[in-house]
């Protein structure tokens, strides 16, 4: 596992695919990858910069997440069990995991080619009043063929419009995560 490379599979009979998929859900459910002993890339990468969004303590899930958001986009994405919220002394951060489900909705070792990128999500909330200072921003892993293997950090400039703030989530081809801060 120390020589792993991005362009070779993850571990015997399993696919960058169907690890893709499974780290995305690992992800989801805040499973920090350091308790894990395999090295999991594309995700592990995330645990530098990013590290504090992928621990569970004092997260709460957000139970009502239908209620308090909506994702809109022409793909199957996954979320609405993995929205979660953390009162924070400055801020509510809302943390709200996006996961580009495979073709057929099923996959493993044998699948091979991505998925198609998820590049029209929108993530919209009722929860946000228009003098509210909110920011918002999206990490997500590299992908398979990307030239630089880093994360990448986009801040996002969210849309407000009668009642209701919109986040245009950057194109995705496995996991993204959206994290929105309500400052107090």
């Amino acid at each position: 596992m120390t020589s792993w490379s991005a362009k070779d599979t993850l571990a015997y009979d399993e696919s960058w695919v169907m690890a893709s998929h499974v780290i995305s859900v690992i992800a989801s459910i805040c499973a920090h990858p350091h308790a894990y002993p395999a090295t999991f890339r594309p995700f592990k990468q995330m645990m530098t910069r990013h590290s504090e969004l992928f621990w569970h303590e004092d997260l709460d899930v957000c139970a009502d997440a239908e209620k308090r958001f909506a994702v809109d986009s022409l793909r199957e994405i996954w979320w609405k069990e993995a929205v979660y919220v953390q009162e924070r002394g400055d801020c509510t951060q809302y943390t709200i995991h996006l996961m580009n489900a495979p073709e057929g909705e099923f996959c493993d070792e044998t699948v091979r080619a991505d998925p198609p990128v998820a590049d029209d999500v929108e993530v919209s909330s009722g929860l946000f009043a228009a003098n509210d200072r909110i920011r918002a921003w999206v990490v997500a892993p590299y992908a398979r063929d990307a030239a630089t293997l880093e994360p990448t950090c986009t801040e996002l400039n969210p849309a407000r419009t009668q009642g209701e703030t919109a986040f245009a989530v950057p194109p995705f081809r496995y996991y993204s995560l959206l994290v929105i801060r309500k400052y107090k």
